[in-house]
């Protein structure tokens, strides 16, 4: 694919080049232990040793599945944006927009699940992006109630994978900094023969145009246009065919003045279209541990195989035509080995096992790990006795938090709501607004949250402070109550049930041994 070609749709800067193989981790790992084990030689995911066969590499590498460490970070930060459902303020827009918000995608998917999807979509990938996109109406056809309803013609909303965003350009329109042209690449199927589908690449280009007055033939502002070509690949060359064209308009046919998208960003971010992956620490974490699994199995499987080691040399026989035989080697049940010479000797070997402790370690370490960064991202460590401002410092410094991220997922999830307003006819100050649980501090934590913590923490093996301080600050415990008098009794709950275990343990194998 010629992406490195500016003067083709493909082109993608060198931004979306750099983060690709970031985003390729992300995806890969919450896609799950297949698509880990189909990408580790290509993707460099497990090394391959010099000299190792294919063959070798292909069993080590399909000996352990993939904790799903990063997906459940992931999920519980979901989990606790959306304990409550959103909340949407209507404003001057109900009665236009109510039938639509049951279906934003035109395929049945209701607003608050879609605002779920791109919420989780927009924190695995640092950024998530909405195009608010509508079927034109057809020359000469007059936009009414009825020939909306007829045609389908109303706004939709799409999401987009951070990776399908392959060029941008940004410019100073009447003195402000805007996107004034991007390049998405979607991927889809086209029927093949009678039952197949083959798969279609094409490039939709979005970009703003100076708009003329013609009366008085002055600049009138801008005019936002969009393109879609089409890709085919022959002998290995890229072509590309302009299938679509033509101009956002809303439903009176005013044209759009901005590019109809809106962005979330929930990472660190200093440029447009541009920021940090906020999970990629807990990726590579996850990525670290299913590699030491790999080899902690791997190593235990050969383990288990002892190899027969021969010292010294094979005795010779005379059978029974007095012809000299020269000695060989039977393993099995009554065969015997005879050697010769002093020191000789035959036994069993199997490789060491001493850095099994070291591997287990590692895992242990990488669990924890796993689970200390998924908690930092999901609660701000705040400390009690600071004041109400100071709280509020940090949250404004604190950039890589779940409640900054979410943060910027409600306002582009609120832009989009102001761009399918537009079309509507709805003037900003009347599109519906969408509040999302954005302040963890003073939210009191429901069951399917608490259980979010109670998995996350017990699954990476740490204190159960954790828990009781995340609790604390929901509402769950009582601000004055002594969480080390707490701690203290959840762990000697904890050692009574293990030391239960283990009696009951040591019991049945005493029974066994009895019988």
């Amino acid at each position: 694919m010629n992406t490195n070609d500016p003067s083709l749709p493909n082109y993608r800067r060198p931004e979306a080049v750099a983060i690709r193989p970031d985003l390729d981790l992300v995806a890969d790992l919450l896609a799950g232990t297949r698509r880990i084990w189909a990408r580790a030689k290509e993707a460099k995911y497990l090394r391959q040793w010099a000299d190792e066969k294919d063959e070798v590499y292909a069993i080590r590498r399909e000996g352990e599945t993939v904790f799903e460490g990063l997906a459940r970070v992931l999920s519980a930060s979901v989990g606790m944006l959306f304990a409550k459902p959103p909340a949407l303020v209507w404003n001057a827009s109900e009665v236009a927009f109510a039938e639509h918000w049951q279906n934003l995608d035109a395929m049945g998917t209701a607003g608050p699940v879609l605002a779920k999807r791109f919420s989780e979509r927009a924190l695995a990938d640092g950024l998530g992006l909405i195009l608010v996109d509508h079927t034109p109406a057809p020359a000469g056809v007059v936009v009414t109630d009825a020939t909306e309803q007829a045609l389908g013609l109303r706004p939709t909303w799409a999401l987009y994978h951070r990776a399908q965003i392959a060029s941008w350009r940004v410019s100073k329109v009447n003195g402000t900094m805007m996107l004034t042209q991007l390049v998405l690449e979607e991927c889809g199927h086209e029927p093949v023969a009678g039952y197949g589908v083959t798969e279609v690449r094409r490039y939709r280009k979005m970009f703003l145009v100076p708009s003329v007055d013609a009366a008085n033939q002055r600049d009138g502002g801008q005019v936002a246009m969009w393109e879609l070509w089409r890709e085919t690949v022959t002998a290995g060359v890229n072509s590309f065919r302009l299938e679509k064209l033509g101009t956002f308009r809303n439903r009176a046919g005013h044209a759009a003045d901005r590019l109809p998208v809106a962005i979330a960003y929930t990472g660190r971010t200093d440029a447009p279209l541009c920021a940090t992956v906020p999970l990629l620490g807990v990726a590579w974490a996850n990525l670290a541990h299913w590699r030491l699994s790999t080899a902690l199995t791997f190593a235990r499987e050969v383990a288990s195989y002892a190899q027969g080691v021969l010292i010294g040399e094979l005795a010779a026989s005379t059978n029974s035509l007095g012809a000299v035989v020269p000695g060989r080697v039977r393993l099995g049940p009554l065969s015997l080995i005879h050697l010769k010479g002093e020191g000789a000797s035959f036994e069993w070997k199997a490789p060491p096992t001493e850095a099994f402790t070291a591997l287990e370690r590692g895992i242990e370490e990488k669990l924890k790990q796993i689970g200390q960064m998924g908690m930092s991202f999901m609660v701000t460590d705040t400390r009690a006795a600071e004041t109400a401002a100071a709280k509020r410092l940090d949250a404004t410094a604190e950039n890589s938090t779940l409640a900054t991220a979410a943060q910027g997922i409600q306002d582009a999830l609120n832009t989009a709501l102001e761009l399918h307003a537009w079309y509507l006819g709805i003037e900003k100050a009347g599109a519906p607004m969408l509040t999302i649980n954005t302040d963890f501090e003073n939210v009191a934590l429901d069951p399917q949250t608490m259980t979010a913590y109670v998995d996350a923490v017990a699954r990476a093996g740490l204190s159960p402070r954790l828990l009781l301080e995340a609790w604390q600050r929901g509402g769950r415990i009582p601000a004055d109550a002594d969480l080390d008098a707490l701690e203290a009794e959840m762990m000697a709950d904890r050692q009574a049930i293990e030391d239960a275990k283990a009696a009951e343990a040591l019991m049945l194998a005493g029974t066994r041994q009895a019988a």
